[in-house]
């Protein structure tokens, strides 16, 4: 058993180190067509009106850029995607459609990384 695990842990490290010599760092931008989760905060009295009367203003952004958007009671907006084209897409449908020609200041702590979302 003892063979088996040695033998485990050096074909382990054997595998970690091809893997860090191909690839030193990370990359810098995702693939266009992989998947993205956009997050975003809005206040909370914008909230209805991103949705709009019957759904009807966060249907017409779907049905626009084929995304996934989640509106949660504290105003955080998560837009998901499959691809990078479909987010960029829905998140400056959601500004035009939220700001209606608004300043931009309506909108707090938008970011497209939610690890990086400011509230």
């Amino acid at each position: 058993m003892r063979e088996a695990l040695e033998q485990a842990r050096q074909a382990r490290l054997f595998i970690l180190e091809r893997m860090a010599t191909a690839l030193t760092a990370p990359r810098g931008d995702l693939a266009p067509h992989a998947p993205r989760i956009h997050t975003l905060q809005i206040p909370v009295d914008k909230i209805r009106q991103l949705i709009g009367p019957g759904g009807k203003m966060i249907r017409s952004i779907v049905d626009e850029t084929g995304v996934k958007i989640d509106v949660e009671d504290d105003g955080t907006v998560k837009i998901f995607s499959t691809t990078g084209t479909a987010a960029a897409g829905g998140h400056s449908a959601h500004h035009r459609h939220l700001r209606g020609g608004r300043d931009r200041q309506d909108l707090v702590g938008h970011h497209p990384d939610p690890r990086r979302r400011s509230s």
